[in-house]
């Protein structure tokens, strides 16, 4: 298992007082916004548009100014992740240096009305605040600007022999987030392969040839850009697939047709990573 993933998984169940760790600060604050943290897919529409830079490892990039005055500026990988609880919702961030894993921001999310939702935060560090607060800002300013996942009404199929269903939406939640880490979690990787866009394009082709690798039953196979991730849950035996897309860079969340129009959109000669899971019967 990667590091990065790893310390995602123990983080949140490690937030212990460091030797030399200043005293938290805390405070809340309000937004309106139509988009619900529900996942760490949502979380990353949110710092996405709120100008937050995700490398592909799926670390957010965070630049903070050395000095006041100063024009230079250092860059920290802040690795952050969903906190799901029986009544509210959150999300961690952290800061990497090195080998080392420093617990920085906490925020739990909880709705006041339809639109309003209010954020409870602790700074676990005070000397963090110029991050906890650049992390705020970007957080803030993207539950504003993001827009809620577009499903379209079903359509036909635009491929031959596999039909586009929504069977399979439920198993793509939290799939589009940028660690893998809930797959990596639920489901056995089967498969892992390159190719160019060009090859997923012609998606009958690639659903085929994908069928004749693997034994009946359900999957799901995440094809990974520089800055998006097209997403299939795919029954083998049934020939139903569900396709979805995501994009941090526009803040596109897509589902069904949409998805498929967008993905005809990217540029052929791209390479992407491609991973396939197998889906438990008991799921």
């Amino acid at each position: 298992m990667p590091p990065f993933l790893a310390s995602r998984i123990i983080f949140y169940f490690t937030l212990t007082k460091s030797e030399g760790q200043q005293l938290p600060t805390k405070g809340k604050f309000k937004v309106r916004t139509r988009l619900k943290i529900s996942s760490v897919e949502d979380l990353t529409l949110a710092l996405a548009a709120g100008g937050g830079s995700i490398n592909k490892f799926g670390d957010l990039e965070l630049k903070i100014r050395k000095g006041l005055l100063s024009r230079e500026y250092k860059t920290y990988i802040v690795e952050y992740g969903f906190i799901k609880g029986v009544k509210t919702a959150g999300a961690f961030f952290a800061v990497r240096l090195k080998e080392n894993i420093t617990p920085v921001l906490t925020v739990h999310f909880q709705p006041v009305k339809e639109d309003i939702l209010l954020g409870q935060w602790i700074c676990h560090d005070s000397n963090y605040r110029k991050m906890c607060k650049e992390l705020l800002n970007i957080l803030k300013s993207g539950l504003e600007k993001a827009k809620p996942p577009e499903i379209e009404a079903h359509k036909p199929s635009a491929t031959h022999g596999f039909r586009v269903g929504y069977s399979y939406a439920h198993l793509l939640d939290g799939m589009a987030e940028v660690t893998l880490a809930t797959a990596l979690l639920k489901y056995p990787l089967i498969n892992r392969m390159t190719y160019n866009v060009e090859v997923i394009k012609d998606l009958d082709e690639f659903l085929k040839m994908m069928t004749r690798k693997l034994s009946k039953g359900r999957y799901i196979i995440t094809v990974t850009g520089k800055d998006w991730r097209f997403i299939i849950g795919l029954n083998t035996e049934t020939l139903e697939y569900t396709p979805s897309f995501i994009s941090w860079k526009t803040n596109e969340r897509l589902l069904g047709e949409e998805a498929l129009k967008r993905l005809q959109k990217i540029n052929s000669s791209e390479e992407v990573q491609v991973l396939v899971f197998e889906v438990p019967s008991s799921n």
